[in-house]
This record gives C-alpha cells, structure tokens and sequence, in this order.
C-alpha cells in the first residue's frame, strides 16, 4: 500500500479547533469528489475532448434507448426520431446540457461547498522520503525547519489517519519553515545530497532511486513545497500533514 503525503492549509482558528478536538481532523484529507471532478472538467484538454466526442457519445445513447422515450426526445427538440439518434442529435443534446450548467465554466466551478472543502493542499506523493533525506540527511524527523517539514510537527490527537496521526505547524512554524525553504542555495544542498547507492541502503522509501529522473522529481517536489509554504506564510496560515 502506498504511503502518501498530503499538507493542507488552514487558518490559526481552526487549528485552535482541531487541537482542542482532532476528531474531525481526518476530514482534511479526503478531497471532496465535487471539487475533483470541478477541476477535471475546467482542464482545457479535458473539455476538449468532451466538446468533440459527446455528440457521438450522446447519440449512440439515444439509439440505444427505449423507442417511445426516443419519440419523446424528438419532440422536445422538435427533430425526427431518426435524425436524434445522429450525431447531430447528440449535439443538440449537448447543447442543451451545456445551457443548463451541466456542463461548461459553471459546472467546472463548483459554488456552495463548504471553505473547509475549498482549502490549499499539496500532495507530495510518494516523494516525501526521499525529500525529506534530500533535505536533513536522515531518514527519521531531525530537529529544525528542514528536517522536520515532512516527518516533524507537533501530532493532533492519536488516531491513525494510515500511517500515525495528523501533525501541525502553527503560524510561526509555517513562516519559519517557508524562509528555510526559501534559503539561498538550499538546492545545491539537496543535489549533493542525493546518492543512490546510499540511499537504496538505508532504505529510503519508494526506492528505485538509481533511475536518473529520480531527482529531477525529488527537486520539482521540493519547490512544490516550498512555494506551498512561502504561500501559507504569506497569508499567516498554519498547516496540517499527515501521511495516508
């Protein structure tokens, strides 16, 4: 099973909240499926593909249905029944979806959502150990903004979220990692710090480190980070974690 690991941003009352009661904090780390889907429809390329294929899609849909709800079909869009079950059907069908927000900028941005469904998060994926060797030179959490970014922070509650329980960082800690991170020369440090040999030794996880594109990924997951906090510094916020 894999080990992922995600950040969110919240604010400094409601981390207030959770650490009076981290019953909810799992919560964070499930992603609304609305808020998914909204973010796969509003993909230019995926609505691409939407707009050419579902008027054949759609029509072969009305070939396939029941002939009196076929009739029915063709009278609200004022077309013979044969000439609905063509793709010119289904591009009126379509059409008609897209005017009722089912489709388009409307349905690709969901309104109404909770803000706790509307937060900042990161995922670092299965990066975050090798990241996290990149950055301290350890393989467990190490004193410090760099070395504890990833495995480091202060637990809420103790219930097992998959792998141990959420962790934070208040305000303070956010800004004081983001600067780290920001640091002149920081990802120098990171490329002399990578070593396949070594690290396939000590067992950093996933592995597979002796690939050459492995640390063009650890370095395009260490800037993700490091703007996700330079970000959530800027806006005073704090951040929770957790490895799922």
């Amino acid at each position: 099973m894999s080990m992922l690991a995600t950040y969110v941003q919240v604010s400094p009352e409601e981390l207030a909240a959770f650490q009076d009661d981290p019953s909810s904090v799992g919560d964070l780390f499930h992603e609304p499926s609305g808020e998914a889907f909204g973010r796969l429809l509003a993909s230019p390329a995926t609505r691409g593909r939407i707009e050419r294929l579902a008027p054949r899609l759609l029509a072969g849909t009305v070939a396939g249905l029941d002939p009196a709800l076929q009739e029915s079909l063709a009278k609200h869009f004022g077309a013979a029944r044969d000439a609905l079950a063509g793709e010119d059907g289904g591009a009126a069908i379509f059409e008609l979806m897209k005017r009722r927000g089912l489709i388009g900028d409307e349905a690709a941005e969901p309104t109404g959502q909770p803000e706790r469904d509307r937060r900042r998060r990161l995922s670092l994926d299965k990066a975050w150990h090798g990241l996290h060797y990149l950055l301290s030179g350890q393989v467990e959490p190490t004193a410090g903004p760099a070395g504890s970014v990833i495995l480091g922070g202060t637990e809420l509650g103790d219930d097992d979220l998959g792998y141990g329980p959420a962790r934070c960082f208040d305000a303070a800690q956010v800004a004081e990692i983001g600067a780290e991170l920001d640091r002149s020369g920081i990802e120098d440090e990171l490329r002399g710090r990578y070593n396949p040999a070594r690290m396939a030794t000590l067992g950093i996880y996933p592995g597979g480190w002796e690939r050459a594109s492995e640390l063009d990924w650890l370095l395009k997951s260490f800037r993700e980070l490091r703007d996700f906090f330079h970000e959530a510094a800027e806006q005073e916020q704090a951040v929770v974690t957790c490895l799922v």
